[in-house]
């Protein structure tokens, strides 16, 4: 690595491109390493079991390397081992190794990790931050998850989990990010007891039934995606004046825009295009909307110049058969 290692030694950062080649045995002799950044670098081979030998390790972060191999299990015996960051390795094998009652925060994303998400994730009690995103996890999402007690960021978008959401009702999420699976269901009313949740992504699976009326209800939420389901129903469960950016595009949604969207005075972007079945006339109350961000293609959805009399939203997608109503809207695909 060509650098000179010492003992004692407590923090040994060494991004972007420093390191090449394996991670160094001198490493191992640093008894009072606790934080170890690797992270952006050229290191190959597998993550060396001795690491989590260290005594005093409180933070690795190995991400954007091209390490490879199975987590050790070493990792679930770390005794002091708060943060952990794998993202972006050639990592396989199954989550079993990680499970650590002592970690704070696990961030795995951009691996090969394979396999179920395991019961004994409920053992880790001192998890706020959990990031398994852009891997291979198949299988339902355990009823664990929801009883975690600090859990507060959960990424798994971009896996192969099934089954509902039912499990993943927990009152201590602020942040919760599922697009890209394989989700059915219903949408639980029971996301209701979630107060503290700022952002709802769970784009891109096959979702179905209405919206449930405590969206509209939630204190604190603020991003909101469920475009690329089968959600049907009204856009009336959706009004929420603590709503920043709403995106419902491509579903089966019907009716009209309720003049209660006027509330929503903090939207910035609000995406419903490709819901044909969304129809009537835009009502006057979202005159004093300023969203920068609006997309209505391919709806029925008529006088759009709404839109175009306070300040016109810097980016206004409709299509070609809305653009004529519509002076400020960019008619894409004619």
């Amino acid at each position: 690595m060509g650098i000179t290692l010492r003992s004692p030694l407590a923090a040994l950062p060494m991004g972007l491109d420093e390191a090449t080649g394996e991670i160094p045995a001198e490493l191992f002799l640093l008894s009072s390493l606790e934080y170890l950044l690797l992270d952006g670098n050229g290191l190959h081979g597998t993550i060396p079991t001795e690491l989590f030998q260290l005594p005093k390790l409180e933070l690795l972060f190995l991400s954007g390397n091209k390490l490879s191999g199975s987590i050790p299990i070493e990792v679930g015996l770390a005794a002091n081992l708060r943060n952990l960051d794998l993202d972006g390795n050639d990592i396989t094998g199954t989550l079993d190794n990680v499970v650590n009652p002592v970690l704070e925060s696990l961030s795995l994303s951009g691996n090969f990790l394979e396999g179920t998400i395991p019961q004994d994730i409920g053992t880790m009690t001192m998890l706020e931050t959990l990031v398994v995103n852009y891997n291979e996890l198949s299988g339902s999402i355990p009823r664990e998850i929801g009883l975690a007690a600090n859990l507060r960021n959960l990424h798994l978008e971009y896996n192969d989990i099934t089954g509902t959401l039912d499990n993943v009702v927990n009152p201590r999420l602020k942040n919760l990010y599922l697009p890209g699976n394989h989700l059915e269901g219903t949408i639980p009313q029971d996301f209701g007891i979630m107060t503290m949740l700022e952002t709802l992504e769970l784009f891109d699976n096959q979702l179905s039934g209405s919206i449930p009326r405590e969206i509209g209800l939630a204190a604190n939420l603020r991003n909101l995606d469920l475009s690329e389901n089968l959600i049907t129903g009204t856009l009336g469960n959706v009004v929420n004046p603590r709503l920043k950016n709403l995106d419902l595009s491509g579903n089966l949604l019907e009716g009209t825009i309720p003049q209660d969207f006027g509330i929503m005075t903090m939207l910035e972007r609000l995406w419903l295009d490709d819901n044909p079945s969304l129809t009537g006339a835009v009502p006057e109350t979202l005159s004093s909307l300023t969203v920068s961000n609006l997309k209505l293609g391919w709806t029925n959805l008529t006088n759009l110049e709404v839109f175009c009399s306070n300040s016109p939203p810097e980016y206004f997608i409709v299509d070609c058969e809305q653009e004529s109503e519509c002076s400020c809207c960019n008619a894409q695909n004619c």
